[in-house]
């Protein structure tokens, strides 16, 4: 039934078949070819395997933008069937394409924008592309409906998490340099925990994520290469920022009480570049470096969105994870604090009540990291056996004393996991107070939020202290604050960005 409709709608657009598990027929797959417009198209959950993937591949070729395939049993070889077949020829230009896209202009508009579109090379290379779309086929239509003007680029947007796909995998499309969206979540899910469960029990415990996903060094040296530049939007495991244990240099020492404001501006603008990490070059130097590379924000500058996935809700004091997070917030608040004092020494932006604007977008062009976003995963249930309970305790109609009464009831009710007339010896739980210091636990998301919220403090602090200073100059009969110089306030770890916890 669903391919004899798919031949009926040629002109469709945007197909979200996700769960419907009689999309993965080859009748289905197939009949996809007709579709000579289609731009969005959702997959997800519906069974498909590998060679369901190359039917897929080559039904669609190129004129797709956005395919989601998370949820799926795909491996290595439906990502190289999507390659070879779903992105254009190496001498394909994307900025063309989209020149000619906002040469053909689209004649949907609201009623009070003249000539307005929704779909524009901006919101194509947007993580919500599949909400403009929804939005434009919507919009009341003036005129001629001109989708078939959009250019046939390939995929841009990229879903494919939740599947057995491997970092070989994703090197050869990451390579490819024509993503704006990639979402891949935990790599290799099903192969990490088949690994782990094979790993000592006592290795297991100490052992990072990092160690278990191989060849992570050669993603993160792509990713920071000229291909990962295109990337707007990246879902990752927590493992390509937390898999290295390397401090950052600090800042310093600076002249806050310069005599001139450029002075103190380009000092700190040097410390700042001085704290960007070296990403090795080679596998060989990665390994004498003794840690392994780490994704770094100044390497995905274009970057708007960056989501990292499983991180436990609690980590051991010895863990790196947690000073890893900080380093990378503190990495994106220098990024941000060096794109704004870059944009401020950039001579050629126009002067005047435009100047503050221009500033603005300048320093996005330069660092546009806007949310960092932590998925924490479920905390997993401990696998001891449950507590003894008297045949016929869950049935309704059944007594749990053996008078019946309601007092002995309740008293039974009361006391079914009351053991506290044991002391901790007998009961098999040994004191709290041998503990390994290392081994004690640490709520994740409260210590970031505690580390956001001592350096926002600190900044108001000294902003505050500024704008004092500020006014009494101007009341002692000095220059005006609007007029008068003003020494970068630097606070290491404050960033205005959103960090935001999915759980």
């Amino acid at each position: 039934m669903i391919p004899s409709l798919l031949w009926m709608q040629s002109p469709l657009v945007y197909l979200d078949l996700s769960y419907t598990t009689s999309a993965k027929d080859h009748g289905v797959l197939s009949a996809l070819s007709q579709l000579f417009h289609l731009q969005v198209l959702k997959l997800r959950g519906i069974g498909l395997r590998d060679p369901d993937a190359d039917v897929l591949a080559r039904a669609i070729g190129i004129r797709v933008r956005l395919l989601d395939l998370r949820n799926n049993l795909l491996s290595d070889s439906a990502i190289r069937a999507l390659m070879h077949n779903c992105f254009p020829p190496s001498n394909h230009s994307n900025d063309y394409t989209f020149r000619r896209m906002e040469e053909c202009q689209f004649e949907w508009r609201p009623p009070t924008v003249p000539l307005g579109s929704i779909l524009t090379s901006d919101s194509m290379k947007d993580e919500h592309l599949d909400g403009h779309f929804l939005k434009q086929l919507t919009m009341p239509l003036d005129g001629r409906s001109t989708l078939e003007d959009i250019p046939h680029v390939g995929i841009t947007h990229l879903y494919v998490a939740d599947n057995n796909i491997s970092v070989d995998g994703l090197l050869g499309i990451v390579g490819l340099g024509m993503l704006f969206v990639l979402d891949c979540g935990t790599i290799g899910a099903a192969r990490l925990m088949k690994e782990s469960v094979s790993l000592p029990a006592s290795r297991n415990k100490d052992v990072s994520q990092a160690e278990m996903i191989p060849g992570a060094e050669r993603l993160v040296t792509i990713l920071c290469q000229p291909a990962g530049k295109t990337l707007t939007y990246l879902r990752i495991h927590h493992a390509m920022v937390t898999s290295s244990t390397q401090v950052l240099k600090r800042v310093g020492p600076w002249s806050a009480s310069a005599p001139e404001e450029e002075i103190a501006r380009d000092c700190l603008i040097q410390d700042l570049i001085a704290r960007r990490p070296t990403i090795p070059a080679t596998d060989n130097q990665s390994s004498e470096g003794g840690h392994l590379p780490f994704l770094h924000p100044s390497n995905l500058s274009h970057l708007k969105t960056l989501i990292l996935t499983d991180l436990p809700s609690s980590v051991p004091s010895s863990s790196p994870i947690l000073s890893s997070l900080k380093r990378f917030i503190t990495a994106c608040a220098d990024e941000s604090l060096l794109a704004s004092l870059r944009a401020q020494s950039d001579y050629s932006l126009p002067p005047g009540r435009h100047r503050a604007k221009a500033e603005k977008q300048h320093a996005k062009s330069l660092f546009a990291l806007e949310r960092l976003i932590l998925e924490i995963r479920p905390v997993s249930k401990p696998s001891n056996s449950s507590s003894w309970s008297p045949s016929g305790y869950h049935n309704p109609n059944s007594t749990k004393s053996s008078t019946g009464d309601a007092d002995s009831e309740n008293l039974w009710t009361a006391a079914m996991n009351d053991f506290s007339f044991f002391s901790e010896d007998r009961c098999g739980v040994g004191s709290v107070f041998g503990q390994d210091p290392g081994k004690h636990e640490i709520d994740l998301v409260a210590a970031i939020a505690s580390f956001r919220r001592e350096k926002r403090i600190k900044y108001e602090d000294l902003r505050s202290a500024q704008q004092r200073k500020n006014s009494n100059n101007e009341e002692s009969g000095g220059i005006s604050s609007s007029t008068q110089p003003t020494t970068p306030i630097y606070v290491e770890g404050h960033w205005n960005g959103e960090i935001r916890v999915v759980k």
